[in-house]
Parts: structure tokens; C-alpha cells; sequence
């Protein structure tokens, strides 16, 4: 059986509480007031193509 048939043959949780943990609550702090100074992370999707993705590792090191 694949991977989403095992979960999906499980019933649906009565209650999300009894089937997950937490974490615990830590102290957080406030957005800072101006964001021009502050370092940005993203990720940026390459959503060209030029058809030949099953012929080349998912992974390139080089």
C-alpha cells in the first residue's frame, strides 16, 4: 500500500488536541516598526522549463 493509502485509510481525529503535541509556549517579540534595515529570506521558484527534467538528477552538486 503507497504511502497516501495507509493515511488515508485511517479514520479522520475526533480532536486534534489528543493527537498531536504542542510546543511549548516561548516569548515572542514585537514586528519591529520599520522593516528597511531588517534581512529578508526567500525562495525563488524556477518555473521555466525546458522538457528535459526527467533526463537530469534532482539533485546537481556540480
Amino acid at each position: 500500500m503507497s504511502f497516501r493509502g495507509s493515511v488515508l485509510a485511517h479514520p479522520p481525529p475526533e480532536s486534534i488536541r489528543r493527537n498531536i503535541r504542542l510546543p511549548r509556549r516561548r516569548r515572542y517579540y514585537p514586528s519591529p516598526v520599520s522593516w528597511r534595515d531588517e534581512v529578508l529570506y526567500f525562495l525563488l521558484v524556477d518555473r521555466f522549463s525546458d522538457g528535459r527534467e526527467g533526463q537530469r538528477p534532482l539533485l546537481d552538486r556540480g
